[in-house]
């Protein structure tokens, strides 16, 4: 068993991957592997993974494939498929820096008490400059992340925490995870030594978070983190962060189209080869459910019904659908579900508490 494993989503950035992976081939260990997860990318990344695998320095890679689910998703589709007692979280476009595996397995061999370990970055190009992360503090995560990406952590913590988990627009996926983290009392400590060499993308809108259409979408992030999370914040931030989630309209609502559901729920999805013989119930009863039983009817879709999560309607109806509740989990029949509540955070952990899945057997369209 590898001491650690290196969890690598590639989407495109096939130049860089391979600078990535040539990293670890010239560390000075090889008590490693690297699951690299190729998240529906256009760009044949299986070509440069083998271009390592298929040599004697890269015997440790392995390539995974699935369709595109996002950063965070990837990462703990990597995990699960990890053998090593640590993980450590890479970006395609990340190097790491010569001879430093070797260092950080020493470190936590010698302070087997340490759970999660961070450290500053160095700037890819230029030596001299590093990005410098302060003392870990708890009680500010409720306002900003403040850990790295690239941290090293034991997986038996990182699956305890539930991963990273898919967020339906891209950003924030490892804040959301760190707060599920930090509840479990790791303990974490921050290295005397960097890792990882950070690119910037230099052709980066520099000021994207400061136009309308950025400002909106961290609003919704921040919102979103906020009813992921709700017991570390009042409830005055709470009943805010749901007026922001319910106004979201237009360009900025975080709802698919059709043209994207049918794409999903297509014939020749991940998702939508699950319906051919499985029944389609839509989780939730309220407004957004019935939008989504609307939409999904256009997207030439039938549901067979609906599931109330407060078991509260069961044996009405919807639109002539019947309506069932929890106990819909327990028995036969194995149905797809697409989950249509403002709560999807806690339907999503009752679904992963019964052994389901993201695609496998639901996915939401919000």
């Amino acid at each position: 068993m590898p001491f650690l494993s290196f969890l690598i989503p590639a989407y495109d950035k096939m130049p860089f991957l391979r600078e990535c992976l040539a990293s670890l081939n010239d560390q000075d260990s090889e008590d490693w592997e690297a699951i690299v997860v190729d998240d529906g990318s256009p760009e044949d990344i299986e070509s440069a993974v083998s271009a390592f695998s298929c040599s004697n320095t890269g015997r440790n890679i392995r390539l995974i494939k699935q369709q595109n689910a996002g950063p965070g998703a990837a990462r703990t589709s990597a995990a699960m498929m990890a053998n090593g007692k640590y993980l450590l979280p890479l970006d395609s476009d990340d190097i790491l820096l010569p001879n430093c595996l070797q260092r950080i397995i020493t470190h936590l061999s010698e302070n087997p008490e340490i759970d999660f370990l961070f450290a500053d970055y160095q700037v890819h190009g230029d030596d001299s400059k590093q990005i410098r992360f302060g003392p870990y503090e708890p009680a500010e995560f409720a306002f900003r992340n403040t850990f790295p990406n690239s941290s090293v952590q034991r997986k038996d913590l990182y699956i305890k925490a539930g991963g990273q988990q898919h967020f339906q627009y891209y950003g924030y996926e490892e804040w959301d995870y760190y707060l599920r983290m930090i509840k479990l009392n790791p303990t974490v400590a921050k290295a005397d030594f960097s890792w990882l060499a950070y690119r910037i993308d230099q052709n980066a809108s520099k000021d994207s978070s400061l136009t309308l259409r950025g400002r909106n979408h961290d609003e919704w992030l921040r919102a979103e983190i906020i009813r992921r999370n709700p017991s570390y914040y009042p409830d005055e931030y709470i009943g805010i962060s749901k007026q922001i989630l319910s106004l979201k309209t237009g360009e900025d609502n975080p709802s698919f189209s059709d043209w994207e559901i049918k794409n999903l729920l297509g014939a020749d999805s991940e998702a939508g080869m699950q319906l051919v013989h499985r029944p389609l119930y839509i989780w939730g009863c309220g407004k957004k459910g019935q939008e989504d039983l609307i939409r999904l009817k256009r997207a030439g879709l039938k549901p067979f019904g609906f599931v109330d999560g407060l078991n509260k309607m069961n044996g009405s109806q919807i639109e002539g659908l019947p309506i069932t509740g929890t106990e819909i989990l327990e028995k036969s029949g194995n149905p797809f579900f697409v989950v249509s509540t403002l709560f999807c955070y806690e339907v999503e952990q009752v679904l992963a508490a019964n052994g389901l899945r993201w695609k496998k057997d639901w996915i939401s369209l919000h």
